[in-house]
């Protein structure tokens, strides 16, 4: 595992922060740790994020296969299906943190059905390494009530956006 130091020092040269003053609010160093490597996964992501999306039309697919192939092979073994996991409840996060701007309420309703997918889809893939490992008792019951609140809110703003009568 890297140091707090080599992050530091990472995300300094990234940030361009001369004086490495980045984290350190945390007292546990496993949580400072993981701190700083949330900042280096998000400014390389975004770093990642604007080389696809600003590529020209036709480049951008291209751009996507690299890093998407580079990824996963990076990610190679049982690794994988805990990676997924990660990303998933990384995502999840984002789609939490869009539902709390001012959006109109079909949004909203939206943005909490893909956050409740997103914590189904994230435990499913728990379950897939472990179906009767520690925590399946409560999890299998919590993938479908996630999943039948994102149907629900689905079906709802459906309903809504297809009734003739408002």
């Amino acid at each position: 595992m890297v140091t707090t130091a080599q992050l530091r020092a990472v995300l300094a040269v990234l940030r361009g922060d001369s004086q490495g003053a980045i984290g350190g609010q945390v007292a546990d160093q496993r949580a400072e740790a993981a701190e700083l490597i949330g900042l280096l996964y998000g400014t390389i992501g975004n770093e990642l994020r604007k080389l696809i999306v600003e590529a020209p039309l036709g480049e951008s697919t291209a751009r996507w296969i690299s890093a998407a192939a580079a990824a996963q092979s990076a990610a190679a073994g049982p690794e994988r299906s805990e990676k997924a996991q990660f990303d998933a409840r990384w995502l999840r996060h984002h789609v939490a943190a869009l539902s709390y701007r001012d959006e109109p309420e079909a949004a909203t309703s939206l943005l909490g059905a893909a956050a409740h997918a997103l914590d189904a889809a994230a435990t499913l893939l728990a379950l897939a390494r472990s179906p009767q490992g520690e925590g399946s008792a409560t999890a299998w019951p919590r993938v479908l009530d996630d999943l039948a609140i994102a149907f629900q809110l689905v079906r709802d703003e459906w309903s809504a956006s297809t009734d003739p009568i408002r």
